[in-house]
């Protein structure tokens, strides 16, 4: 087993995400958990490799209706359902809208 590489926890979150990547275009996916530094995305059937960058894109979240906001992300980690993001080359509002996603949006429970 790997050690932790994460400065900070993630928090169990189902958000809708579309994850671009130029050679599929937009595909719509779910979170299972994020925190300020990365997500992990529940991507079905869809294969994508470890090391490619793509664009995570968060719209309408409940309290934030009409908000989008897209998420330069490198995948740091793939499983049977579903890729490992690591946020990068975000400015401080971006940080700050996804502490204030983090704290106001309800945490699921673990299935």
């Amino acid at each position: 087993m790997q050690p932790e590489r994460r400065w900070s926890s993630r928090r169990p979150i189902a958000l809708n995400v579309a994850l671009y990547y130029n050679r599929i275009g937009l595909l719509p996916c779910k979170t299972r958990d994020m925190s300020t530094e990365g997500m992990f995305v529940q991507t079905r059937h869809v294969s994508l490799s470890e090391g490619i960058t793509v664009d995570a894109v968060l719209t309408d979240q409940g309290s934030f209706p009409g908000h989008q906001l897209r998420l330069p992300a490198k995948i740091v980690r793939v499983n049977f359902d579903g890729v490992g993001l690591r946020f990068h080359n975000f400015d401080i509002d971006t940080y700050h809208f996804l502490r204030t996603v983090l704290e106001t949006l309800e945490p699921v429970s673990a299935a």
